[in-house]
């Protein structure tokens, strides 16, 4: 079942599509982030309050706020040009990849992967820092987009042939194989960041792991026997009456 945007050219395997419409989660989430952006920018470079620094994940050393910067991560972005950079390509991902794929499985389904794309890589990210002696910490919403890229990608059939805006016609899984090649480019244009780039490797795979759950086979849960009540009286009713008068008596 593709989109209602979406034109399939072949019935079995070409895709083309154009912008698909904003929906109402990837609105919601196109809200919150850039109010999340200006709040911390101007916290940080106006107020002198270091907000983003208490909402990314400190890998190194652990402490109390850990648990909680898990979940909240996503949401520290650098309040410099770079943070501009990230929060434009993350709200692309999500308009090209999440719309489409909350109208083919619904909300809930796409929730329940934003959810995955932040605890993994967060789970993944203190793992990698280890055997580091400063690793740096996980800040941003790019795992979002590459979750939503991958997602999106494992979702269509293997001889899926899609066109972007009707000019670049790709294969599905060229999707995910450009989600790694740009986690990885910004891996060697930026500061060699293990932690990272580990953690978009694992948000790539949160996307794939994401689809092949959803793929796995409904089984019907058996029935069990009903068993009758156990009686609390041991007498038993029978029927009868004066016109059947008991044969003994005692």
């Amino acid at each position: 079942m593709l989109a209602p945007w979406a034109q399939a050219h072949d019935k079995r395997s070409h895709v083309s599509f154009a912008a698909p419409p904003i929906t109402s989660l990837t609105r919601t989430l196109f809200v919150v982030l850039i109010a999340a952006f200006v709040v911390e920018t101007v916290s940080s470079n106006w107020l002198g309050f270091p907000l983003p620094a208490w909402l990314a994940l400190t890998t190194k050393p652990w402490s109390v706020l850990t648990p909680v910067q898990i979940f909240t991560h996503p949401f520290a972005m650098s309040p410099r040009r770079d943070g501009v950079v990230d929060l434009a390509l993350t709200l692309l991902f999500l308009w090209w990849m999440l719309s489409p794929f909350e109208q083919r499985f619904g909300r809930r389904r796409a929730i329940e992967l934003l959810a995955a794309a932040t605890v993994v890589p967060g789970l993944a990210a203190l793992v990698i820092a280890l055997p580091f002696a400063n690793p740096a910490p996980l800040a941003g919403s790019v795992g979002w987009g590459l979750a939503t890229l991958s997602a999106f990608a494992f979702s269509l059939p293997r001889d899926a042939t899609i066109s972007l805006m009707g000019v670049l016609p790709m294969r599905a899984i060229h999707l995910v194989w450009f989600s790694v090649g740009f986690a990885l480019l910004r891996f060697l244009t930026g500061d060699s960041d293990f932690v990272l780039f580990g953690s978009e490797l694992a948000a790539v795979g949160v996307g794939y792991g994401f689809v092949r759950w959803m793929a796995r086979p409904q089984g019907r849960r058996r029935k069990k026997p009903s068993r009758a009540p156990k009686r609390s009286n041991p007498f038993r009713v029978i029927d009868g009456g004066d016109e059947d008068p008991p044969k003994y008596l005692n």
